[in-house]
């Protein structure tokens, strides 16, 4: 299991989270944006799973609805 806590959901993220790669991917988004990211991530793990880890994957769909919401009109 994870260690790292997302901020705003307080959920335990699994150990494939790469903090790098997360921060490469929403470079150029707002902190909202982030934070958006973020909630969602932890919304998609509780859909899963009510005791999952927000993983990599839950933040890789959750930044591409981000983007396409924010940012492909």
């Amino acid at each position: 299991m994870g260690s790292r806590m997302a901020s705003q959901s307080q959920m335990p993220w699994d150990d494939d989270v790469d903090m790098d790669d997360l921060v490469a991917d929403t470079d150029g988004l707002s902190a909202a944006e982030v934070v958006s990211v973020t909630r969602m991530a932890g919304l998609l793990a509780l859909a899963s799973d009510s005791e999952a880890n927000v993983s990599m994957d839950h933040l890789r769909q959750a930044l591409i609805t981000t983007l396409e919401r924010y940012h492909m009109h």
